[in-house]
């Protein structure tokens, strides 16, 4: 899944500087993907199905794996 960001190297969390995150599934709360963002190219781990993964849109909920921070996808990329 590509994003439409070419211009980022590597996305990082604005609190402590992690570069991965992940999204839950709108259908199932309990269930999320994690990916990180390189070169404006969203990568989910390798155990992630990617045919179930949402769509990643500039307004969508990212969450931070090694803190607490959340936040829209696109703020972490401008």
């Amino acid at each position: 899944m590509q994003s439409n960001y070419p211009e980022v190297q590597a996305m990082k969390c604005p609190v402590c500087g992690c570069e991965y995150f992940y999204v839950k599934n709108p259908d199932n709360p309990y269930k999320y993907y994690q990916f990180s963002c390189k070169d404006g190219e969203v990568h989910f781990s390798a155990e992630v199905n990617e045919d179930e993964v949402p769509e990643i849109a500039v307004e969508t909920q990212a969450h931070c794996v090694q803190c607490v921070w959340q936040g829209e996808y696109g703020k972490l990329v401008e």
